[in-house]
């Protein structure tokens, strides 16, 4: 879980290995490993001194996500542009429409060329999910910053990876707040 608090939190790197997914100005970030019985509590606690958590659950740890999506203002569902990746994700889209929680599908590893991609975006669309508009390649400077022990966007700060990922924080932080502020005027 990563608790986003872009004024109140002290100094210092709080991601040491540098696995979340970072905006242009600096933020400050604190890492938590959790147990999932205690996801609720740790919520809580972060909500007094950050203004977003992202938790990070995988792929395996099905139990810990379901206990996420709970919680959730927005549930991202990472998916390649294969289809055995999205026939498997349908299980998990039926799972969480009972949560009544908005959700969209992030394409990964996209390649840069093809119809697959398009392809499967209408096949996402027709199990009924929201395709995130925003797709996420496979480009080389994510294994070279791997290599440097930095994240892409640190790698490439004006590269095309760097780009996406802004974008991605962009949507995530429009839906996310403005989800909020339609919640609390109702």
């Amino acid at each position: 879980m990563y608790a986003h608090a872009p004024s109140r939190k002290r100094p210092g790197n709080h991601d040491p290995d540098r696995s979340s997914i970072a905006p242009r100005q600096p933020v400050q970030r604190l890492k938590i490993r959790f147990c999932n019985r205690l996801l609720g509590h740790l919520l809580k606690a972060a909500a007094e001194h950050a203004d977003l958590a992202i938790i990070d659950a995988p792929p395996f740890a099905k139990d810990i996500a379901f206990e996420a999506a709970e919680y959730a203002d927005l549930i991202l569902i990472p998916t390649k542009p294969a289809v055995l990746d999205v026939m498997s994700m349908s299980k998990t889209l039926a799972l969480l429409r009972s949560y009544a929680k908005p959700a969209s599908v992030v394409l990964t590893f996209c390649p840069v060329q093809g119809k697959e991609v398009g392809e499967m975006e209408a096949a996402i669309g027709k199990l009924g999910a929201n395709v995130c508009p925003v797709r996420i390649h496979h480009r080389i400077a994510y294994p070279r910053a791997q290599q440097t022990g930095l994240t892409a966007q640190e790698f490439e700060p004006e590269g095309k990876v760097a780009h996406e990922l802004q974008r991605l924080w962009q949507y995530v932080f429009t839906h996310v707040f403005t989800n909020r502020a339609m919640n609390h005027a109702a």
